[in-house]
């Protein structure tokens, strides 16, 4: 349903949109993770479809109807923040983070549109100071607030180290822009079979359970450029044992596919298993520089060991793991 409702927002269907977003709210505010999730989404989107409504509605520059304009306006916005709000009561944090930062970037145009308004030439200067001074009286607050929605939209993304350009962008001090949805990329994938999986595949016919020649094959098809494959290889062999080796991989994997949350998940629960493998030290730290947690990142780097040297095209790492983080480790 939640992304019967997206397709529909980003079409500009937005009455169908908010009907199907709608409900996704109210079914998963007391349904499984997952659909907590999407609920914490659609929420988001609904404040979005609010923001368009009031980006929409012009502030007359006719003395007489600014008064109106204004307070319909001023009303939307309250809808506008309200829906914001509601996200972040709904535990998600990757989209409490997303919610946070538009709250910053809503509050932030509504000011500047009430500072920007352009008023008929020739009113008498007291005239056009007491317009301007009530403009202000309203834009003063929302500015105020942009800076408060930024800081709480960092400090969230800290605290549950979220990893999203909109957390990114809250880190660096400014406004996130952009649909959080579209700006995950989908990934090109070689699909040809490379050279060694016809042998891995013949000892896993043989010996099922090996973990080494799980592992091998895993690395062969991320080192092809195939993470989807190696997802899935590397998937079974946890079903057999959670190692460090595995888990850091299964995080590679993640992170080559887009969904970096999860691959910071990965890379904790092998350094939980063995704080000494340096590869899961290495991409967690690169992980956490490429998303703007630079302190974070340098903490990890400290607690990087002695031991094999990891190089550039390892596929145990990420891509540009080892300049991302500064020079070979």
């Amino acid at each position: 349903m939640y992304l019967l409702g997206y397709a529909m927002f980003r079409r500009g269907q937005l009455a169908d949109a908010q009907t199907y977003l709608s409900q996704t709210v109210a079914a998963g505010k007391s349904g499984e993770e997952e659909d907590r999730e999407a609920a914490a989404a659609a929420q988001f989107y609904l404040g979005e479809i609010i923001f368009k409504t009031f980006e929409s509605i012009q502030l007359s520059s006719d003395l007489s109807q600014l008064g109106p304009t204004l307070q319909q306006k001023i009303a939307y916005l309250t809808q506008t923040r309200a829906a914001y709000k509601a996200v972040v009561g709904m535990g998600s944090g990757i989209w409490s983070v997303a919610a946070l930062g538009r709250l910053a970037s809503v509050d932030t145009a509504a000011a500047e549109a009430l500072r920007g308004l352009a008023l008929p030439e020739g009113l008498p200067p007291e005239i056009v100071n007491q317009v301007k001074g009530a403009l202000e009286s309203n834009a003063a607050p929302l500015a105020q607030e942009a800076q408060e929605a930024l800081k709480q939209c960092a400090a969230t993304s800290r605290k549950l180290k979220v990893l999203s350009e909109a957390a990114k962008a809250c880190l660096a001090g400014k406004a996130p822009s952009g649909d959080p949805q579209t700006s995950v990329n989908v990934p090109s994938v070689n699909r040809a079979k490379p050279s060694g999986v016809e042998k891995l595949e013949q000892v896993l016919a043989k010996r099922p359970n090996d973990l080494t020649a799980i592992s091998k094959l895993g690395e062969i098809y991320l080192a092809a450029g195939n993470p989807y494959m190696a997802q899935m290889v590397l998937g079974k062999g946890l079903e057999l044992a959670e190692t460090a080796a595995l888990l850091n991989l299964v995080g590679v994997s993640a992170a080559r596919l887009g969904d970096h949350q999860s691959a910071l998940s990965f890379f904790d629960k092998a350094l939980k298993k063995d704080p000494a493998n340096r590869a899961a030290r290495t991409n967690k730290a690169a992980l956490l520089a490429q998303f703007g947690y630079a302190t974070e990142s340098r903490a990890e780097v400290k607690k990087i060991r002695g031991g094999e040297t990891l190089g550039d095209t390892d596929p145990r790492l990420l891509p540009n793991a080892l300049q991302t983080i500064g020079g070979s480790r």
